[in-house]
């Protein structure tokens, strides 16, 4: 399995950089050339339409049938690794089997407050970076996308784990507490266990009680869990965010400065 895993490794490697970092160029006599994305600064085409220059849609499918492997082989990989677990969902969405900062799923690892990438010392509500400033200007100054999401420079599983992550969306929250769910205990660590659905429902995803930090305390711990997701509420103070108990599984809305745990999701194309 250990060989497969590095091979696969290998694979997602190649295969994604050259997807992401490759510009190619198709000649007539059927032959092409690659450059790196980044000693490119201009595309210059003889036809007025783009869609008029020969090759240029089979290039096109090239780079959705390269996105799509890249997407497929990342699935794989992580999920060999167990470090995602597919839970059935129609969305298709894939949840991290730990937290950020953690290493394996009972650990609390890191705290931050929304929209901010590093951990702090404190947590004070009147001083976190976004508190208090509205969605609009958030969205103005690309903080946000439309939809009220936080883009990758400023989502804390991104930030941290890489471009193959991101913080889940209100929406995804939402799916994730309508699976059937139950208290357990991991290693002594109190948290809800959600089960997989159809073909997946022997896949689980556990979420410990982690807390959350308000100034320097940590707040409820072994109590609750409180979690970000990628996603600003109208109100300019506050974001969205996943809670889990003893009895179950919701969402909210809280100051955006309070220090919340993070789960991630597999980012795809």
């Amino acid at each position: 399995m250990k060989k497969l895993l590095l091979s696969v490794a290998a694979l997602f490697a190649t295969l994604c950089a050259t997807a992401q970092e490759q510009v190619y160029v198709i000649l007539d006599d059927g032959s092409a050339l690659s450059y790196p994305i980044d000693k490119v600064s201009t595309l210059t085409f003889d036809a007025s339409e783009a869609s008029t220059v020969k090759g240029y849609s089979d290039i096109l499918k090239e780079i959705d049938d390269l996105k799509e492997q890249c997407d497929t082989l990342k699935k794989y990989y992580y999920l060999e690794k167990g470090q995602l677990v597919d839970l059935g969902l129609e969305s298709g969405t894939l949840w991290a089997t730990y937290n950020v900062g953690a290493t394996k799923p009972e650990e609390y690892g890191s705290y931050f407050a929304w929209g901010e990438t590093e951990v702090k010392d404190t947590y004070p509500l009147d001083d976190s970076k976004w508190g208090g400033v509205p969605y609009t200007a958030l969205q103005q100054d690309g903080i946000i996308d439309n939809n009220r999401n936080l883009t990758a420079e400023y989502d804390a599983a991104t930030v941290n784990w890489g471009e193959d992550w991101r913080m889940p969306t209100f929406d995804e929250i939402e799916e994730l507490v309508e699976l059937e769910a139950e208290s357990t205990a991991v290693n002594g660590v109190q948290g809800l266990l959600f089960h997989g659905k159809g073909d997946k429902s022997d896949n689980i995803l556990f979420i410990p009680f982690v807390g959350r930090r308000y100034g320097s305390e940590l707040e409820h711990d072994g109590q609750y869990g409180y979690y970000w997701p990628a996603t600003a509420d109208w109100d300019d103070m506050k974001a969205y965010f996943l809670y889990v108990n003893k009895i179950r599984g919701g969402s909210n809305i809280n100051d955006r400065g309070y220090g919340h745990s993070v789960r991630a999701v597999l980012r795809s194309k």
